[in-house]
Formats: structure tokens, C-alpha cells, sequence
């Protein structure tokens, strides 16, 4: 949008847009939700939930122009978007306000994700900012593979459950150790795992959420998931300064959003921490950002954190992943070893020389089950294995006198700020402000 077009817009908004207080609102995966729930349907429930939860913000209906189908301006009439940590704040709290509940479609409950990015207006044309050219991109692959109408509702069913019980403290986390093949006393560090525990009997045997981050994955609603469990466990790290933790990352949320600054910031701030974080990416197939991904990790290892690649049944997108970014750590999935381990050690050695040992400097082994599977394992070149045949994982964190971890919505509102999450560890020039 260049400044020509400012006149045709609202005079509220005009002014905002003049004033560079305006952002862009888009939805993720819009195409397969128009298709499940009906074009005009999702549109309209899509603008009156925009108009309605960003009025506690100051935000008026005339302040908000449809562009596109599902791409919204907005105006807003305060300083928050004149400075780079009050518009990333700002920004996020906009996301969370418009994300945290489902919005109401005739009957039915949709959970939707948004992609939201300041817009910077110009008297003459110019190239598209970094965030805005992000914005475009995001909404351009969360639309690339659409699903059917039946999968994206099911889809839906689920992660609307799921994000209830995540509200509700239902959701914890567990840990199990990656331990080193040369030295079974050796722990490298505890991954941190997904589990449902519905009810007080659930907790002794809780079910895996694999299933449901993979719904998540198709409806392309992975950031809010991911958000709350990193927050989770930099607060871990920061309590227990003797551990080391990995926590999984889609390659969906790999991308420039508000939401991966105060996360940025604090690693910026506490260096040793950092280096305690190991940020295992899972696989997906879906379509993502590539060079976006890369960005975003190459950012958190310069800060210090490992970078570790799962590969297994999605292999060629996690394999280019791998070739760009060069990781510390590939995890070869269980189902890669299982399949190869019937042909014979060899051809799981030609696998790891081509990808582990030219690509990173560590290859471990994930789901190994039996003594059988630690051994080919052993073999094919692994440093590190993890399975359960060396420990399942468990709700009690790796730490004296624990008790299970229930991880906290980052959506919540209001969203709670870096300080709340992670006391002691931003500055105050860093720490987000709460009264927004």
C-alpha cells in the first residue's frame, strides 16, 4: 500500500496510517478454513471478532479495513507502534487477544491463528519492510496445501479440546534423558515431551499429544503451542542452573513474529543459559519458509543455543533444513532405524555418513526400544540414543524434591510479560510492559 491509496480509507484511519500507527492482521491456513466453514461465513465471523476483541485496545470499527478476504488494516491511536520493544509488545498482545479464544461461526467454534506485522507507509513506492515481506510469506505457505473440508474440521475439534485443557493445567510436560553410547551414565540432556493428564488416574500413565500437534501442524496453529512451552522451559532453566534441556520447535513457527522477541531478548541476557538450550526441530510434512527458518535459527545459535534436526518419515524437508543451516545435532528418527535395520547394518552406516556426519557433528539415535536396536544404533555411528530401553520418559522434572510441570498458556489473558515468566532474568529496559 503506497500513499495514493490513503485517501480512500476511513478518516480515522487515514490519519493512523499517516501517523505510521497501522498494522496488518492475516489468517493462517484461511483458505482451508473458508472451505470447511463457507467463504462469507468465515469472513464475517473472522471481522466481527477483529472488531470486537481489539476494542479493549482503542481500536473503533472505523479503524479497521478489510484489504482482502482474510487480510485486515488496522489503526490504532497511541505511541505503541512508535518504538521497536513497545510495537513487538503491542503486537503480541494483539495476537494473543484475537487467538486465545475460539471465534464463534453460526454454531460452531473456530480456533484460529493470525499473522500480524506494522505497516510502514511511504510516499512513494519502496520495497516491502523485513516484517511485512514475513507476513506475506507466512500466509502464503500456510495456504500452499489446503486440506479436505473433513480433516480441517476434525483438526479443529482437536486443537479446540486440546487448547481448553492446556488453559485448564491438564497439559504437562515430561522428561527423557539422551544418553551418550559410549558412557550410559553420561546424560547430554532431558528432552522435554508433551503429555495429557485428564484426571488424577491419568497421571501414572498420561497419553502422548502427538497426535494432536500434528492436527495443530495441519491447521498451521503451531506457534502458540510452541511459545508456551519455550517459555516453560527457560523458566525450568532458569531455576536449575545444572541441567540441560531440549524443547521441540515446528518449522511452522520458524518465522519473523512478535512472539520470538522477549524470547530472544532473554537469551541475549543470559548467555550461560543459553547454552544449557538445545532446540530440536521436529518434522512436518507441510510446506514451510525455508530461508525464513534458517533466519530465525541461525539468530539462536549465535546466542548460544544448539540446534538439533529430527529426520525420519519427512526427511526431505527436514534433510534441506539440515543442508542450510548446518545443526550441532541430527536425531534420526525410530521409524528411519526400523525400517533400514532389515537390510543390514550398511545401509544405515551409507545413511549416516551421507547425512549426520557431513551435516552435523553429532548423530543421535530416537526410539530405541530394544537391546537390538541400541546395538545396530551403536554401529551405525550413533554418539547419543534415546529410548525407552534406556529410560522412559517421566512427569517428575530431573531435579531433587520435583513435582510435574504444567505448562501455561502464553496466550492468557493478559499475556503474561518475560518478567512474569521469567523473573529475574530481563532488565527492566527489556521486560515488556503488563498494563497494555
Amino acid at each position: 500500500m503506497n500513499a495514493p491509496l490513503i485517501q480512500y480509507l476511513p478518516n480515522s484511519l487515514r490519519v493512523a496510517a499517516e501517523n505510521q500507527n497501522c498494522f496488518l492482521i492475516g489468517v493462517a491456513n484461511g483458505k482451508a478454513l473458508c472451505n470447511a466453514y463457507g467463504l462469507h461465513y468465515f469472513q464475517h465471523a473472522f471481522l466481527t471478532a477483529v472488531q470486537e476483541r481489539l476494542r479493549p485496545f482503542g481500536v473503533s470499527t472505523n479503524d479497521v479495513a478489510v484489504v482482502n478476504d482474510l487480510l485486515l488494516l488496522v489503526g490504532c491511536n497511541n505511541s505503541h507502534l512508535s518504538s521497536a520493544d513497545g510495537k513487538e509488545s503491542y503486537l503480541e498482545h494483539i495476537k494473543a487477544a484475537l487467538c486465545y479464544e475460539p471465534i464463534k461461526c453460526g454454531f460452531t467454534q473456530i480456533q484460529i491463528n493470525v499473522f500480524v506485522s506494522p505497516l510502514e507507509l511511504s510516499t512513494r513506492e519502496a520495497t516491502p519492510s523485513p516484517s511485512l515481506r514475513s507476513l506475506a510469506n507466512a500466509i502464503a505457505f500456510s495456504n500452499i496445501e489446503p486440506r479436505e473440508c473433513e480433516t480441517t474440521r476434525e483438526d479443529m475439534l482437536a486443537a479446540t479440546l486440546f487448547y481448553t485443557e492446556m488453559q485448564s493445567g491438564k497439559i504437562s510436560l515430561a522428561f527423557q534423558p539422551v544418553v551418550c553410547t559410549t558412557d550410559g551414565q553420561r546424560i547430554l540432556y532431558y528432552e522435554v515431551l508433551l503429555r495429557r493428564s485428564i484426571s488424577e488416574s491419568s497421571l501414572s500413565s498420561p497419553t502422548s499429544c502427538e497426535p494432536i500437534v500434528q492436527a495443530l501442524e495441519r491447521l498451521h496453529h503451531t506457534e502458540r503451542l510452541d511459545a508456551s512451552v519455550l517459555w516453560s522451559v527457560l523458566h525450568m532453566l532458569h531455576q536449575h542452573s545444572d541441567i540441560q534441556l531440549a524443547c521441540n520447535i515446528s518449522p511452522l513457527s520458524l518465522h519473523d513474529e512478535a512472539w520470538w522477541r522477549p524470547i530472544i531478548s532473554a537469551l541475549k541476557n543470559a548467555p550461560t543459559l543459553a547454552a544449557r538450550l538445545t532446540l530440536e526441530i521436529t518434522e512436518t510434512t507441510s510446506t514451510f519458509d525455508l530461508q525464513a527458518a534458517v533466519r530465525v535459527l541461525n539468530s539462536l545459535r549465535q546466542l548460544g543455543c544448539t540446534v538439533a534436526i529430527a529426520m525420519g518419515k519427512a526427511g526431505l524437508n527436514s534433510l534441506r533444513l539440515a543442508q542450510e543451516c548446518n545443526p550441532k545435532i541430527i536425531k534420526i528418527n525410530k521409524n528411519v532405524l526400523h525400517k533400514t535395520r532389515n537390510h543390514g547394518v550398511n545401509s544405515i552406516s551409507e545413511y549416516v555418513s551421507k547425512v549426520s556426519h557431513n551435516l552435523s557433528q553429532h548423530l543421535i539415535a530416537v526410539g530405541v526400544e530394544t537391546d537390538e536396536d541400541l546395538q545396530v544404533s551403536i554401529e551405525a555411528g550413533a554418539n547419543a540414543a534415546q529410548g525407552h530401553i534406556i529410560r522412559p520418559p517421566s512427569l517428575l522434572p530431573p531435579w531433587s524434591d520435583a513435582t510435574p510441570f504444567y505448562i501455561q498458556d502464553r496466550f492468557a489473558p493478559p499475556p503474561l510479560t518475560p518478567t512474569q515468566l521469567f523473573k529475574g532474568l530481563l532488565t527492566k529496559e527489556e521486560a515488556y510492559e503488563s498494563h497494555l
